[in-house]
């Protein structure tokens, strides 16, 4: 009795600690890292010259976005999969009655009688090994990307249904890719230490083994049809796999997506610093233009829609510009005008003078948006104006 207890106990403990991981992050985060995120938030706000009485309707709330009743339901979740996939992974053999795992190296027997037996008994093994090692890998990058939103300060409810949902589907797919090795006639895999390793990946990367048997399953001919450019956000310089799921998340799906994107949504919902959201979206916008030519322009040291905007005050800069990338000068010229008149550009660049603290290249942006607000009020009026709001707290 007291032999088999200890073994129960560890193997019990150890679920019961992976599962824990969930919902202690949410209490970390909710009483001892939200206060900073709320002062951070405040200090962008003030800086922007908003308060609870002018704010835009898009201007979003941190209680809302951060509030503790939001937690539970998402929490319960992931704290419910992560518990369940622990299970199978660390008392998977013992769920199917302590089923025997050499005959994953073996193979089924081939005594009469034996062969339909034992290769239900290998499929069902392998298949609860495979759930495992798909869960492990899943775990392992959900618990990374946990604590690294714990440490940059983002943490919203909806974390935890991602968290969630993306482990069921890396087990999903994982078994997909099992499924499609598993030889129908023995119940073996030729090489069960390259399934664990591909499943397991699989579980950390599930988008890449989706891809994988997209393009396994392929059976009608692709035909060639006009599509609109997919605009990939990998294109964007800066973004990486954890950026792009991360702005998945909010609905920034492509480049198109985060050009148009909320700038101040984007802050408060994210944990990517204005520098950085501001040089994303500017890219984003000059993607837009250049979608094709956006390598050779990026050569010329032309990035962001912003970099455009500067090159094109000077015409014969321009012009040496395209022949640089091979861009027609009546395209440049079509780009350079509409760009000029817009006004969610000057924005983000009145965004960065206040936010990023004053630039000698930006003066005359920053002079722009405010004539484009209120041209009947001089800058020196404005500046006054802009000092005397007062931000109300974000609780």
């Amino acid at each position: 009795m007291d032999g088999n207890f200890l073994p129960h106990l560890l193997s019990w403990g150890s679920i019961l600690l992976l599962a824990s991981f969930i919902p202690l992050t949410a209490f970390s985060f909710y009483h001892y890292r939200r206060e900073q995120k709320v002062d951070e938030y405040n200090r962008i706000i003030e800086a922007l010259g908003y308060n609870s009485e002018n704010a835009p309707a898009y201007v979003p709330s941190i209680s809302k976005e951060f509030g503790k009743r939001d937690y539970f339901l998402p929490v319960g979740f992931a704290f419910v999969v992560a518990f369940l996939g622990a299970t199978v992974l660390i008392q998977g053999p013992n769920l199917l009655g302590n089923s025997n795992i050499s005959i994953l190296l073996d193979g089924p027997s081939i005594a009469t009688g034996a062969l339909s037996a034992d290769k239900a008994d290998t499929t069902k093994l392998m298949g609860m090994l495979v759930i495992g090692l798909s869960f492990i890998g899943a775990y392992i990058w959900s618990a990374q990307s946990l604590y690294r939103r714990l440490s940059t300060l983002d943490l919203p409810p909806s974390a935890y249904y991602g968290i969630g949902v993306r482990i069921l589907f890396s087990i999903f797919v994982s078994l997909m890719v099992f499924y499609l090795s598993l030889d129908t006639k023995t119940g073996k895999v030729e090489a069960p230490g390259i399934l664990a390793v591909t499943v397991f990946l699989a579980g950390m990367f599930p988008e890449r083994a989706l891809r994988y048997l997209q393009e396994k399953a392929r059976f009608l001919p692709n035909k060639k049809q006009d599509k609109a450019h997919p605009l990939p956000l990998a294109m964007i310089q800066g973004i990486q796999l954890f950026e792009r799921v991360r702005l998945a998340e909010i609905g920034i799906d492509n480049a198109q997506n985060l050009a148009k994107a909320n700038f101040i949504e984007l802050l408060l919902r994210t944990p990517f610093n204005p520098r950085e959201a501001i040089d994303w979206i500017g890219q984003a916008r000059l993607y837009l233009f250049f979608t094709e030519e956006i390598v050779e322009l990026r050569k010329t040291g032309v990035r962001t829609i912003f970099d455009f905007r500067k090159i094109a005050q000077d015409k014969a800069l321009l012009k040496e510009i395209g022949q640089l990338a091979n861009i027609p000068i009546t395209k440049l010229n079509i780009v350079a005008n509409i760009t000029a008149n817009d006004v969610d550009i000057a924005r983000l660049e009145y965004a960065i003078f206040i936010l990023l603290g004053p630039d000698p290249t930006m003066h005359s942006a920053q002079a722009s948006m405010r004539e484009t607000q209120n041209p009947r009020i001089s800058t020196k009026q404005q500046h006054t104006a802009l000092d005397e709001k007062k931000v109300e707290p974000v609780s």
